[in-house]
């Protein structure tokens, strides 16, 4: 058994604790639904960097996941179709055979995150941090600013003054999390006016090559 999947099966094993004392998991036990937990989206890659969202979705039932993903659906999400473009001019992503790693924030799987409460977020911390620690990511990539926001709360996030675009109303962020370098741009799915997207992403990408060089 590698290094990899013998954390993946601890992770798993302490995810599965913490979830069944979470609020989520009261609140869908006593609706008689069954979310269930997802820990990564992709293999645990040790030394690569970290793209993550803030918690898995789906409407319907799901089972606890179980064994490390191969990664061959991740371009099959929305969020990062939307963002391949990006990914590859700045990141330099592969998607076919990930070489970067995937997950959320929150663990807990609920159809919309508005069912999440912050007890929820702050259960699920620990096992946030304990992935990126055992990765040692060179950076970590926010695909939302609310995930973010959320890790300024709960953790040692050293924030730089935000990123703006040319109107000021929409914004980006990086920093140091755990002293590695921290990333956050739109949500994919948000709705942002003209080039206000491309503009933080610019502004993102340059300090991202910048500081990983």
């Amino acid at each position: 058994m590698s290094e990899e999947i013998k954390f993946f099966e601890e992770l798993r094993q302490k995810t599965l604790d913490i979830f069944y004392e979470s609020p989520i998991y009261k609140k869908q036990h006593e609706e008689n639904q069954q979310w269930g937990f997802s820990i990564c989206g992709t293999p645990i890659q040790i030394g690569k960097g970290i793209i993550f969202g803030i918690n898995w979705g789906g409407n319907g039932e799901y089972e606890d996941q179980s064994e490390m993903p191969k990664g061959n659906e991740i371009l099959e999400y929305d969020f990062i179709k939307r963002s391949k473009t990006f990914f590859d001019k700045y990141l330099h992503l592969k998607f076919d055979e990930p070489n970067f790693n995937y997950t959320n924030l929150c663990f807990f799987r609920t159809p919309n995150i508005k069912y999440l409460s912050f007890q929820d977020y702050e259960r699920s911390y620990p096992l946030f941090v304990e992935y990126v620690k055992f990765i040692q990511p060179p950076w970590i990539f926010s695909l939302g600013i609310t995930g973010y926001d959320i890790l300024k709360k709960l953790g040692p996030l050293k924030a730089d003054p935000d990123i703006r675009d040319s109107s000021q109303s929409q914004r980006g962020a990086t920093g140091k999390f755990f002293g590695f370098n921290f990333y956050a741009v739109p949500h994919p799915n948000a709705h942002l006016k003209g080039d206000s997207r491309q503009e933080i992403w610019a502004q993102i990408g340059e300090k991202f090559q910048k500081d990983l060089l």
